[in-house]
């Protein structure tokens, strides 16, 4: 019996790669386009290693031309659930 291991996939990071396909954009492209010196953080950023700043996600919304929202929708999510709570 060969046992496969399951890898979990986040909708973030599968966002950020249609739409980067969508463009047929490298990663050092939107790196480039980001203002980054490498596409390593770009590379980290689409992979969730690490998660991007305020700054570094209002530009990605710019650069692909979508929401902040449309790209992260469980931050905002999230966000929307805390301010209901609050009320």
């Amino acid at each position: 019996m060969r046992l496969i291991k399951s890898r979990r996939i986040h909708f973030t990071t599968n966002r950020l790669r249609v739409l980067r396909a969508e463009r047929r954009w490298t990663q050092e492209e939107v790196a480039y386009r980001m203002g980054l010196g490498s596409k390593f953080h770009y590379w980290q950023i689409e992979n969730e290693e690490v998660a991007p700043t305020d700054k570094e996600r209002k530009k990605l919304a710019r650069i692909f031309n979508a929401t902040e929202a449309a790209i992260w929708p469980t931050r905002h999510a999230d966000a929307d659930r805390k301010d209901e709570v609050a009320s």
